[in-house]
């Protein structure tokens, strides 16, 4: 771009000194007594050639001066994006490994996550197991529900019983302290830990089994 500004600044310039030309020119004609009407209209026709001239140069600079105008606010913008997504990432990644600390004692990996321009990337380092991506998404929700105005959280059971049951206990825990309001379903209770329980049975809301004790009272897919 730099050089073709340059290129057409030239050709401006050797404009400018044909309009000049020109201009002289028409100085020393007018200067001259008993002007034809073919002089006079030859005159017309290189005024407007002018003025053509010297339109077009300034619509061409005009241009110019907007797309640099233009261009320093697309880099200023994509400069501030870049900054706002880096101070979200660390307070995020801060914030998860402050719960990933309190789930595992400080023993684990916590997950981090890097935002880039159009796109981010979301894992634990050398660690990529189905029970360490559930729980990556447990802390992740957790952060966010204790960075925002996000009013509740919700878990389904297939996330939880991905996650080991030691984990799951702190998880548990972790829920409680929360001041939002959180929703989870749960499968078989009695697999995970005596503590786990007890954490279910004093916050349940509603308990669903077999035998008359389905949310309507009995199961539709029975014959």
């Amino acid at each position: 771009m730099k050089a073709k500004k340059e290129e057409l600044n030239k050709l401006i310039s050797v404009s400018q000194n044909e309009i000049d030309t020109i201009e002289e020119s028409i100085k020393k004609i007018i200067q001259i007594p008993n002007l034809s009407k073919a002089i006079l209209t030859k005159y017309s026709e290189i005024q407007k050639i002018s003025e053509k001239l010297e339109s077009e140069n300034k619509a061409y600079l005009t241009s110019i001066s907007l797309k640099t105008s233009r261009d320093d606010t697309k880099a200023r913008r994509d400069q501030m994006r870049k900054d706002q997504l880096y101070l979200l990432q660390i307070e995020i990644n801060t914030k998860m490994q402050e719960i990933n600390d309190y789930i595992y004692s400080e023993q684990k990996k916590p997950p981090v996550i890097t935002f880039d321009k159009n796109q981010y990337k979301f894992e634990t380092i050398d660690d990529t197991g189905t029970g360490t991506s559930y729980k990556n998404m447990v802390v992740y929700d957790l952060s966010v529900l204790e960075l925002t105005v996000l009013p509740i959280l919700i878990h389904d059971s297939v996330v939880l019983k991905q996650i080991a049951d030691v984990a799951v206990e702190k998880i548990l825990k972790k829920y409680l302290q929360s001041e939002k309001q959180i929703f989870i379903s749960f499968d078989k209770k009695k697999a995970y830990t005596v503590e786990s329980q007890k954490i279910l049975l004093d916050t349940k809301v509603l308990e669903l089994s077999p035998n008359g004790n389905e949310l309507f009272g009995k199961s539709w897919n029975d014959k």
